[in-house]
């Protein structure tokens, strides 16, 4: 399914997430919004065809996040990024010092909170924000079950319709519109509820125990009105139009596109009831009299299609009757329109990624910080690959705070050599890491910049600078450095590293 790579990439503690909702959201409304304007540029089409429009525009938000990881990555230069990779935010406890220092850009690392402080234990903003988009979405996910609960209830105690003038004219409305007389099933309830149908594989229509009172024209309205929801698979694209509700449930254009398209949903049936012979002002009538006096429950108005809303009556009556609005129903080259219109525009958004937005996870797993993809370092472009040395360095960094040199070590091949400063050449992580473990007893600060990041064939040269802090933070070592990187165990790690070039 679409939303479990989503899911997987929210649930971490990872800005990866927040930033991949930031990406859906923009992208989602981008969409439409085009759809929107598209709509009022024809506002005279049948409300069939911009049903059609909202309804593509619903399963185009639910194919993003799937089609985002299954493209081929589109990049630009940038794309907006809510949480960068890097997580801290205390200044340089560091002062610059001496000519080269002070040529040096800031940089940001956290530091051991003192006795007593709470602060490490509050949980992060991007942990904050994912916790708040999954409570939201598990509010949207039970209010849409607990109108599917209703309605399943509803159905339950409902009676099959006996009376045979209703069942007559319910099979020569379903023979009017080509459907089968097994493909539904006629019942009504006690309850003094709009007209509705339910239902995708074997939709039921159910009626209010009023149904009895009224007259032959006004049956033959009804049942053509439902049944064109039967035909036009109305419930299929409602839930699915819930479900895009529930996975964006923060991005208000998400809702009102629902609404739109539940109008024109009601609007399309009713121009079915006129094709097929209904007179528009007997329509109109029968319309107004059953919103003034049956009512729909605002659980169940979610999911099924209820027949009158007092809340859309007034549009529905003018638009019924407009003698100079069209009703037909999108032909086969508005349609292709349509389909090809959305591809060109999903397919695009959801390969349109950011080369600067990548953050490097602890087990050193490249991914794209706007949809959560992993990134194969060999495929990576020059930009990605400095941006994934760039967040190495800063864990090397919060490693060397935390006195973690295994850790530090990792950023090196195996069979890596590390040059230092005045002393014979380090061979291999265990005499680099050893290395460290002395360097650290009396600097235990570190901040590296890279400064130049170049190809050479299958290997990456980066040049940089560096500077160690004392314990005392007065204290300041620094000096320039060249690192030659390759690919090991999936992901691009240290194989030379030069120190005061």
């Amino acid at each position: 399914m679409a939303i479990l790579p989503t899911l997987t990439t929210l649930i971490q503690n990872d800005p990866t997430g927040i930033n991949l909702l930031l990406s859906l959201t923009l992208k989602s409304s981008l969409i439409l919004i085009i759809l929107g304007l598209l709509t009022l540029a024809v506002p005279r089409t049948s409300a069939s065809v911009r049903h059609m429009l909202w309804a593509m525009g619903m399963v185009a938000l639910l194919l993003l996040p799937l089609l985002s990881q299954v493209l081929p990555v589109w990049e630009v230069a940038q794309l907006p990024v809510l949480v960068q990779p890097t997580t801290s935010a205390i200044p340089d406890p560091m002062p610059p010092s001496g000519p080269e220092s002070r040529s040096l850009k800031s940089t940001t690392y956290p530091v051991e909170p003192a006795p007593g402080d709470t602060s490490r234990s509050r949980p992060s903003l991007p942990l904050i924000l994912i916790g708040v988009w999954m409570t939201g979405t598990l509010a949207a996910l039970l209010l849409f079950a607990v109108g599917h609960l209703q309605l399943q209830r509803l159905v339950k105690k409902a009676h099959p319709v006996t009376d045979r003038g209703w069942l007559d004219q319910g099979a020569e409305s379903a023979a009017s519109l080509e459907i089968k007389p097994d493909a539904f099933s006629l019942l009504y309830t006690t309850r003094g509820l709009s007209p509705m149908t339910w239902g995708i594989r074997r939709p039921v229509i159910i009626l209010p125990s009023e149904h009895t009172a009224w007259s032959p024209s006004q049956r033959r309205d009804i049942l053509v009105h439902e049944l064109a929801h039967v035909k036009r698979r109305d419930c299929l694209t409602q839930t699915l139009a819930n479900l895009a509700c529930i996975l964006h449930w923060f991005n208000p254009l998400v809702w009102l596109a629902s609404r739109k398209m539940l109008v024109e949903r009601e609007r399309a049936c009713d121009d079915q009831v006129l094709l097929h012979g209904g007179s528009a002002s007997d329509y109109a009538g029968s319309l107004l009299e059953i919103a003034r006096s049956l009512g729909t429950d605002f659980r169940t108005a979610q999911i099924s299609m209820a027949m009158a809303r007092r809340s859309q009556i007034a549009g529905r009556l003018l638009a019924v009757l407009d003698p100079d609005l069209g009703r037909r129903g999108p032909g086969r080259y508005t349609i292709l329109f349509t389909v090809l219109l959305l591809a060109g525009l999903t397919l695009p958004l959801a390969a349109l990624q950011s080369s600067d937005t990548i953050a490097t996870s602890r087990n050193g797993v490249v991914r794209d910080l706007n949809t959560g993809k992993r990134i194969d370092p060999g495929k990576m472009s020059l930009q990605q690959i400095r941006h994934a040395i760039e967040d190495t360095n800063t864990r090397f960094e919060k490693a060397a705070l935390a006195g973690d040199f295994r850790e530090m070590a990792t950023n090196y091949c195996r069979e890596a050599v590390l040059y230092p400063v005045d002393s014979a050449p380090m061979v291999g992580r265990r005499e680099i890491r050893e290395l460290f473990a002395r360097l650290y007893e009396e600097y235990p600060y570190v901040v590296i910049e890279t400064r130049q990041v170049e190809r050479l064939g299958d290997m990456v040269s980066e040049i940089g600078t560096y500077r160690f802090g004392g314990s005392q933070r007065d204290i300041v070592v620094s000096g320039r450095y060249i690192s030659i990187w390759v690919i090991e165990e999936g992901r691009w790690r240290i194989l030379r590293d030069m120190v005061n070039i």
